[in-house]
């Protein structure tokens, strides 16, 4: 994968549109996600991220937290967009973009 790759990962939890090499760590992959999640309003999203990633920060203005977890780099709106960074390859990507789902996703 020398350019970006793009790719239609879908499943009824997620969609994986974008995995291309990342431009910080040589040898590492990015992605670009939408979670199919209903709008989870970004403290409530903070909150939820927090109970499961020791190291989260939180932007009101951008309704969003950064998340770093095993050296990995997540960013994710709280309209479902997630970003992700320093992945070891594809399969990483969707790892994480499953257990950011698993975290997120509504419950009854």
């Amino acid at each position: 994968m020398v350019k970006g790759e793009t790719v239609d990962i879908k499943s009824k939890e997620f969609t994986i549109s974008c995995v291309k090499p990342c431009g910080t760590e040589e040898g590492k992959v990015m992605a670009e996600a939408r979670l199919k999640i209903p709008r989870v309003g970004h403290g409530r999203m903070f909150q939820l991220l927090r109970k499961r990633f020791p190291r989260v920060r939180q932007s009101s203005d951008i309704r969003a937290a950064r998340l770093e977890w095993k050296g990995r780099v997540a960013i994710v709106f709280d309209s479902g967009e997630v970003y992700i960074r320093k992945a070891e390859d594809r399969d990483d990507a969707v790892r994480i973009v499953r257990l950011l789902y698993s975290i997120l996703k509504p419950r009854p």
